[in-house]
């Protein structure tokens, strides 16, 4: 039993880390569902646990949306930044030559 309240735990864990955006508590929260799945694989599930699993795997899934999604912004932002490079460069030496 103590298995299927860890299972909920997690599911709801991932669930609020992701809708917060907190890529630490996600982080911690998948940490700790890899290594409980490596010890849920090793016996069969009871049916409390069998029922949280549908719960746990939509959570895990908006969790995985939410990364890729955070992702593409930051490659968004990262290479709008390499597009500006060469104006901070030159807006940087101006700056120097000023002084």
């Amino acid at each position: 039993m103590a298995e299927a309240a860890l299972l909920h735990s997690l599911a709801r864990r991932l669930e609020q880390a992701s809708l917060r955006q907190d890529w630490q508590a996600l982080a911690a929260a998948d940490a700790e569902l890899a290594q409980l799945a490596q010890r849920l694989q090793q016996r069969q599930l009871s049916s409390a646990e069998r029922s949280l699993l549908p719960r746990l795997q939509a959570a895990h899934r908006q969790a995985r949306r939410s990364c890729d999604t955070e992702m593409q912004r930051l490659g968004e932002q990262l290479a709008g930044w390499q597009d500006n490079r060469e104006g901070w460069v030159a807006y940087a030496l101006a700056a120097e030559e000023m002084e």
